[in-house]
């Protein structure tokens, strides 16, 4: 009819001015989440740096990612890894996730360390080792704080047995992907004016520029490239895992392990890695090594292909022809869904089983790979009644 208007109803307004409210306030929290990340985020790499890293043979250039060698195997192996099914297992799942009071650990001996004429090495929780061999000192994917790019998540078990400013002076860091669990922009910035040297995978320099790291410090390498370094040979040695940081864009640099020979001995560092062929190829190549720092955490059936199980951490070390193996990438953050306790165990379990020595040694315990040194279970507590028997 002529003269009529139509008005939205009060309550319809008040409604829809809430909505707009909640809208604004949940924009802003996440823009304001976001500009507390972005640092820790850093910068991947773009324009001719990207350019460079594109031309390896590891590079799908059409997909714009690094790829591993059977990537379609994996993705596959990985259609069941959704949101809904990750959390339904960490939040409905029986394991003990964590620990119930601090670990053990030991003082570190630095002045034994430093003085070794044989390879040393002391693990400083998940993937994170200190290590000695023909008198350079040599530090493994350092991370001395929580493993996230916002500081309130992915919080370690207990502080670090040695403080970044407690290390001994470092030559070189060695760095094996970059996941907030192995690069962590805390500890990049504490050598930020020092003169330790840093040798990375494919990509990863740029990370490490943008927080103020010198690029004549940083030598990039692809898999199976090698450099000469203080009378080392440092190999940059294939493993099978997926890198990022953002979340939006997958996998733009590489993922690596490492293989380290010395004048009379060597280590291999596994990174993080599913169990394929490249176990095989390295210890052809490079092996028998005194120690293989082996990944043995955060597996789960979701996501079989990324990370290594305990049977398949044994079997690796086997095929590297590793005398001992060292279990790495547990102990210290809450990031799969397993009994926090069950890579130490079912991988000495395993070793017995295989003949293959299994090191077990507590948080700043000083190792020579080399000595007859019995482990104790000193998780077995933990275990349920029947298993610490």
């Amino acid at each position: 009819m002529a003269g009529l208007t139509t008005q939205s109803s009060p309550k319809r307004g008040t409604w829809r001015r809430r909505l707009l409210q909640f809208g604004s306030f949940l924009l802003g929290a996440l823009g304001a989440l976001f500009a507390c990340a972005y640092p820790e985020i850093g910068r991947a790499p773009s324009g001719d740096h990207l350019d460079r890293i594109a031309k390896s043979p590891n590079y799908n250039t059409k997909a714009k990612r690094f790829v591993n060698p059977r990537q379609r195997a994996y993705d596959e192996a990985r259609k069941g890894l959704t949101m809904g099914e990750f959390l339904k297992a960490a939040w409905f799942g029986q394991q003990k996730r964590s620990p119930d009071g601090k670990l053990p650990e030991s003082k570190v001996d630095l002045e034994a360390f430093l003085a070794s004429d044989r390879l040393a090495y002391v693990w400083l929780g998940h993937s994170t080792i200190l290590l000695r061999i023909d008198g350079q000192t040599i530090l493994m994917d350092p991370i001395f704080h929580n493993a996230a790019p916002l500081s309130f998540l992915v919080r370690r078990f207990q502080p670090p047995v040695l403080k970044l400013e407690e290390l001994p002076p470092i030559d070189l860091v060695l760095i094996s992907h970059d996941h907030y669990d192995h690069l962590s922009r805390r500890s990049i910035l504490f050598f930020r004016d020092q003169k330790t040297k840093f040798i990375v995978p494919l990509g990863l320099s740029s990370y490490l520029e943008g927080w103020g790291i010198a690029p004549e410090r940083v030598t990039e390498l692809d898999w199976w490239q090698e450099v000469e370094w203080e009378g080392l040979k440092v190999v940059c040695t294939p493993s099978q895992h997926f890198s990022g940081r953002s979340g939006v864009n997958a996998n733009p640099t590489l993922w690596a392990s490492w293989t380290v020979v010395g004048s009379s001995q060597r280590f291999y560092f596994s990174g993080d890695s599913g169990y394929d062929q490249h176990f095989r190829e390295i210890g052809k190549r490079f092996g028998p090594f005194d120690v293989a720092f082996m990944e043995c955490g955060q597996y789960n059936p979701l996501w079989p292909m990324a990370h290594l199980f305990p049977n398949e951490t044994v079997r690796a070390g086997q095929e590297l022809r590793a005398h001992a193996i060292q279990p790495i990438h547990w102990g210290m953050y809450q990031l799969s869904h397993h009994d926090w306790f069950e890579p130490p165990e079912f991988s000495r379990r395993f070793g017995e089983e295989l003949g293959l020595r299994v090191l077990t040694p507590i948080l700043g315990q000083l190792v020579d790979p080399k000595r007859s040194v019995t482990f104790e279970r000193w998780w077995k507590d933990a275990l349920p009644p029947k298993s610490s028997q």
